[in-house]
């Protein structure tokens, strides 16, 4: 069956994008969520408006995404983690920490869009891409540094304090 979709349909189709489907995807699927219609020469006409306008907006919004990529470029992100005998840190810096900070600094991003093929588990200075968009790619830098621990003299002056208040 030929239809015409009516909305951008992720992976699949755009708006005013004609394609021939299975009677029943198009009956059960596309037609009852409202993704398509019959393709008929009236609809085709009626669509070809709406696909101007989604291609409009299609273009607006890649223009947002790759000019929020040129601002998120600048952005450093620093994570302080304990270090071990070894000199690895414990635990890892992964896309949700990422994301997190991001967000903590104003950026909406998701973590699908954090290119890591694995966490970071080294310190130092890492780059990571941020894929807003297929065409728009921001390269962020993130840091990781040993934390800085309270000495043992700090932890050794503490201790007889407490034990005498709680006498």
């Amino acid at each position: 069956m030929r239809v015409v979709f009516i909305q951008d349909v992720p992976g699949v189709a755009q708006v005013g994008d004609i394609k021939n489907v299975a009677n029943g995807h198009a009956r059960n699927f596309l037609f009852p969520k409202n993704f398509a219609v019959p393709a008929t020469p009236e609809e085709i006409k009626r669509i070809e408006k709406k696909r101007q306008a989604a291609a409009k907006q299609r273009n607006e919004l890649l223009e947002q995404m790759q000019a929020s990529a040129q601002v998120l470029q600048d952005a450093t992100l620093v994570f302080s983690k304990r270090v071990g005998t070894k000199g690895n840190i414990y635990g890892s810096v992964s896309t949700i920490a990422i994301s997190q900070e991001l967000k903590r600094l104003g950026y909406t991003v998701e973590k699908s869009m954090i290119k890591l093929e694995e966490p970071l588990r080294q310190l130092g200075t890492h780059s990571v891409e941020v894929e807003l968009d297929k065409s728009a790619i921001a390269t962020i830098k993130v840091i990781i540094e040993e934390t800085k621990e309270e000495t043992a003299e700090e932890t050794s002056q503490e201790s007889p304090a407490e034990e005498s208040e709680a006498s």
